[in-house]
Protein backbone atom coordinates (compact mmCIF):
# COMPACT_ATOMS: atom_id res chain seq x y z
CA UNK A 1 0.00 0.00 0.00
CA UNK A 2 2.78 2.29 0.54
CA UNK A 3 4.17 1.74 -2.53
CA UNK A 4 1.36 2.02 -4.30
CA UNK A 5 0.29 5.53 -2.46
CA UNK A 6 4.09 6.45 -3.48
CA UNK A 7 3.37 6.09 -7.28
CA UNK A 8 0.13 7.92 -6.95
CA UNK A 9 2.07 11.02 -5.53
CA UNK A 10 5.16 10.68 -7.73
CA UNK A 11 2.82 10.82 -10.68
CA UNK A 12 1.07 13.71 -9.55
CA UNK A 13 3.97 15.80 -8.71
CA UNK A 14 4.88 14.42 -12.19
CA UNK A 15 1.92 15.81 -13.31
CA UNK A 16 1.59 19.13 -11.54
CA UNK A 17 5.21 19.44 -12.72
CA UNK A 18 3.96 19.06 -15.86
CA UNK A 19 1.17 21.64 -15.76
CA UNK A 20 3.84 24.23 -14.19
CA UNK A 21 6.25 23.75 -17.19
CA UNK A 22 3.06 24.22 -19.52
CA UNK A 23 2.05 27.16 -17.95
CA UNK A 24 5.48 28.79 -18.32
CA UNK A 25 5.47 28.14 -21.37
CA UNK A 26 2.68 29.74 -22.19
CA UNK A 27 3.41 32.80 -20.14
CA UNK A 28 6.61 32.90 -21.98
CA UNK A 29 5.10 32.74 -25.17
CA UNK A 30 2.61 34.94 -25.10
CA UNK A 31 5.55 37.60 -23.94
CA UNK A 32 7.31 36.68 -26.98
CA UNK A 33 4.18 36.98 -29.07
CA UNK A 34 3.76 40.70 -27.31
CA UNK A 35 7.37 41.86 -27.93
CA UNK A 36 7.45 40.84 -31.70
CA UNK A 37 3.76 42.78 -32.11
CA UNK A 38 5.25 45.19 -29.95
CA UNK A 39 8.36 45.62 -31.97
CA UNK A 40 6.34 45.42 -35.28
CA UNK A 41 4.57 48.45 -34.51
CA UNK A 42 7.76 50.15 -33.57
CA UNK A 43 8.79 49.49 -36.55
CA UNK A 44 6.01 50.90 -38.54
CA UNK A 45 6.31 53.66 -36.54
CA UNK A 46 10.38 54.67 -37.42
CA UNK A 47 9.46 53.39 -41.16
CA UNK A 48 6.29 56.60 -41.21
CA UNK A 49 8.64 58.54 -39.43
CA UNK A 50 11.04 58.18 -42.70
CA UNK A 51 8.75 58.63 -45.18
CA UNK A 52 7.62 61.62 -43.44
CA UNK A 53 11.07 63.10 -43.62
CA UNK A 54 11.24 62.01 -47.10
CA UNK A 55 8.11 63.80 -48.15
CA UNK A 56 9.06 66.96 -45.87
CA UNK A 57 12.95 66.57 -48.15
CA UNK A 58 10.72 66.90 -51.79
CA UNK A 59 11.16 63.08 -52.32
CA UNK A 60 7.91 62.64 -52.99
CA UNK A 61 7.90 59.14 -55.44
CA UNK A 62 10.32 57.80 -52.68
CA UNK A 63 7.44 58.65 -49.48
CA UNK A 64 4.58 57.63 -51.38
CA UNK A 65 6.32 54.08 -52.23
CA UNK A 66 7.05 53.88 -48.24
CA UNK A 67 3.82 54.94 -47.36
CA UNK A 68 2.05 52.44 -49.96
CA UNK A 69 4.10 49.79 -48.15
CA UNK A 70 2.97 50.76 -44.78
CA UNK A 71 -0.73 50.45 -45.53
CA UNK A 72 -0.23 47.61 -47.29
CA UNK A 73 1.69 46.08 -44.13
CA UNK A 74 -0.68 47.22 -41.43
CA UNK A 75 -3.20 45.42 -43.71
CA UNK A 76 -1.73 42.16 -43.37
CA UNK A 77 -0.93 42.51 -39.84
CA UNK A 78 -2.79 40.08 -37.77
CA UNK A 79 -5.14 41.35 -34.43
CA UNK A 80 -3.22 41.73 -31.38
CA UNK A 81 -3.10 38.25 -29.44
CA UNK A 82 -1.76 38.78 -26.44
CA UNK A 83 -3.21 40.74 -23.31
CA UNK A 84 -6.33 41.74 -21.63
CA UNK A 85 -9.52 42.91 -24.12
CA UNK A 86 -9.01 46.58 -23.20
CA UNK A 87 -4.71 46.37 -24.25
CA UNK A 88 -5.91 44.67 -27.27
CA UNK A 89 -8.05 47.00 -27.84
CA UNK A 90 -5.51 50.20 -27.23
CA UNK A 91 -2.72 48.16 -29.70
CA UNK A 92 -5.16 48.12 -32.46
CA UNK A 93 -6.32 51.40 -32.60
CA UNK A 94 -2.59 52.52 -32.31
CA UNK A 95 -2.31 50.41 -35.84
CA UNK A 96 -5.66 51.79 -37.10
CA UNK A 97 -4.47 55.31 -36.41
CA UNK A 98 -0.83 54.23 -38.21
CA UNK A 99 -2.73 53.28 -41.21
CA UNK A 100 -5.36 56.11 -41.33
CA UNK A 101 -1.97 58.68 -41.27
CA UNK A 102 -0.62 56.60 -43.68
CA UNK A 103 -3.26 57.13 -45.50
CA UNK A 104 -3.78 60.72 -45.77
CA UNK A 105 0.46 61.53 -46.08
CA UNK A 106 0.31 59.36 -49.05
CA UNK A 107 -2.75 61.35 -50.19
CA UNK A 108 -1.21 64.42 -49.78
CA UNK A 109 2.01 62.94 -51.50
CA UNK A 110 0.30 61.72 -54.24
CA UNK A 111 -1.05 65.54 -54.32
CA UNK A 112 2.41 67.05 -54.01
CA UNK A 113 3.57 65.15 -57.24
CA UNK A 114 0.81 66.14 -59.04
CA UNK A 115 2.32 69.37 -58.86
CA UNK A 116 5.49 68.83 -59.32
CA UNK A 117 4.07 66.94 -62.71
CA UNK A 118 1.68 69.69 -63.25
CA UNK A 119 5.09 72.52 -63.40
CA UNK A 120 7.10 70.30 -65.62
CA UNK A 121 4.43 70.21 -67.80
Amino acid sequence: LARVAARVRDRAAAEAEARAAAAESEVGSAAVKLDAEVQAVQAIVAAHDEATAMWQQGRYADAAQLFESLIATLGRMPPPSVGSAEERRARQQERNLLSTSASHNLGLVLHNLGKVDEALG
